[in-house]
């Protein structure tokens, strides 16, 4: 891995050619961040000016608009309805502000990323809100690492978008942010000191050769796991449980390069919710293996109904917390784990399952159990709980049930409990199937390496594989007699 950093706008490094003459320079090429502060600082009061500094900033560095930004005026205008003037009076003087903060907030011009001698980065909630400004100003440069995705948020402001219920909750929770940021009391993110409310980033691996995974299997017992059903009435308080509030973590079925996107898959939706989420795809390389990342600190500000092509808008979530109580806000604890499952979806599911084959059981328990760890409170009476459900089925191709044992039984490893969440009534099966697995398990004090073993003499053409929590709970119940 030889990717050390991304470069910022104000870099002195970076310039760009003066297409429209704003700098008055007689130079081939300016430095950029001079052309941007003349920009920036152009009056505007309506969409329409906001829109010529996006086109002016993207022409000027890429030689094209990119977007016709049809989906980022109809989205805004649908926001902000009555309010336009109170975004261009009180919000966009902030915004700009903060855009113009980047030289002072990030002295050397650069972001270093994630790597396995820089796994940890800590940021002030003001030094993310500004790179949020520039991704919604689209002024960043695309990592060396990136080849799918993007660093910035031109991506869902074309009239093209595959997704436009998903990209409008997207933008609306990104606009619902910038409301807060304008907020004159504590509920501000940029009242917040790094000390008050840091947002941390880190890459976690954890080093066990097969000899200590074996070890630790055989002497961890499966712990009680809670089924979520998502079908009931949602509420502040469900949503908040989704996302591992207040006391644990929730799992993103993240793809190898993370970060938001422009369509409704789990990781999308979660990023795209959490505005302050958004900020990973500039720090966070393509996850290896061995690892996963870890964010804590990012507030949602939406939640979203529905999956896939049914995901939307849903409602706007509360802070938690004002200018007299925010040190007690659980957002301030929230805890997002980033794990990529392996991509199976090539395989024909109807022939073989596999999350079998050699040396796929052994990556996703690995993965599952480096994130599970950083939870570990070393106690049974005080377990931390982590959210998860469906991780690496649907658009990765994984067998639902050989995932969710892996899940178990690495929470276990790691002495955490399980909160699953079920995906609807459609998945009944399922559920009850879980269920009944659940309470066997526990009767019959089952332990890690039982999963284990089980999970290791499937074959991926076995009838066995196919229906994992039928065949594990017989095999318990053969041992049991």
């Amino acid at each position: 891995m030889h990717y050390v950093h991304t470069q910022l706008p104000c870099d002195l490094g970076l310039t760009c050619q003066d297409r429209f003459d704003i700098c008055e320079s007689f130079e081939d090429e300016v430095p950029f961040w001079k052309l941007f502060e003349r920009v920036i600082k152009t009056p505007i009061t309506t969409v329409d000016g906001l829109i010529d500094i996006l086109e002016t900033i993207a022409i000027s560095l890429r030689g094209t608009a990119g977007t016709d930004y049809h989906f980022l005026r109809e989205s805004f205008s649908q926001y902000w309805n009555h309010q336009v003037t109170k975004f261009f009076v009180d919000v966009w003087p902030v915004l700009r502000g903060l855009a113009l903060e980047l030289p002072t907030l990030f002295l050397s011009g650069r972001l270093d990323c994630l790597t396995q001698l820089h796994k940890r980065v800590v940021l002030s909630r003001r030094q993310v809100a500004c790179l949020l400004v520039h991704q919604f100003l689209c002024t960043l440069s695309t990592p060396q690492w990136m080849t799918d995705g993007s660093p910035d948020f031109h991506i869902w402001y074309s009239s093209a978008t595959p997704h436009p219920k998903a990209v409008k909750a997207y933008l609306f929770s990104l606009f619902q942010y910038f409301k807060l940021l304008a907020e004159p009391s504590d509920a501000s993110p940029l009242r917040h000191s790094i000390d008050d409310w840091p947002i941390a980033l880190e890459l976690r691996t954890v080093e066990m050769d097969s000899q200590n995974l074996e070890l630790n299997q055989t002497t961890s017992r499966l712990i009680d796991l809670e089924i979520f059903d998502v079908t009931q009435t949602s509420s502040q308080k469900h949503d908040e449980k989704l996302m591992g509030l207040p006391m644990g973590a929730s799992v993103i079925s993240a793809n190898k390069d993370v970060g938001f996107g422009r369509t409704a898959s789990q990781e999308e939706m979660v990023v795209g919710c959490s505005p302050e989420l958004c900020a990973v795809v500039i720090f966070q390389p393509t996850l290896q293996d061995e690892e996963v990342l870890i964010v804590e600190g990012a507030q949602a500000m939406i939640a979203m109904t529905g999956y896939a092509r049914e995901a939307q808008f849903g409602r706007y979530l509360e802070s938690g917390y004002d200018c007299s109580n925010w040190r007690q806000s659980y957002w301030r604890n929230r805890t997002v784990l980033f794990m990529d499952a392996l991509e199976l979806d090539n395989y024909d599911s109807n022939a073989l399952i596999p999350d079998v084959l050699p040396g796929n059981v052994d990556r996703e328990l690995r993965k599952a159990y480096t994130a599970f760890s950083s939870l570990a409170t070393g106690t049974q009476e005080n377990l931390k709980s982590v959210v998860t459900g469906l991780w690496g089925c649907r658009s990765f191709g994984g067998n639902k049930e050989i995932k969710t044992l892996i899940q178990w039984a690495a929470a276990s490893m790691a002495g955490v409990k399980l909160l699953f969440v079920c995906p609807g009534s459609d998945k009944a099966d399922f559920k009850h199937d879980l269920e009944v697995l659940v309470n066997k398990s526990l009767e019959c004090r089952s332990s890690v390496e039982q999963i284990s073993k089980f999970l290791h003499s499937l074959q991926p053409h076995d009838e066995a594989a196919k229906t994992a929590f039928r065949s594990f709970r017989l095999e318990l119940v053969r041992h049991q007699t």
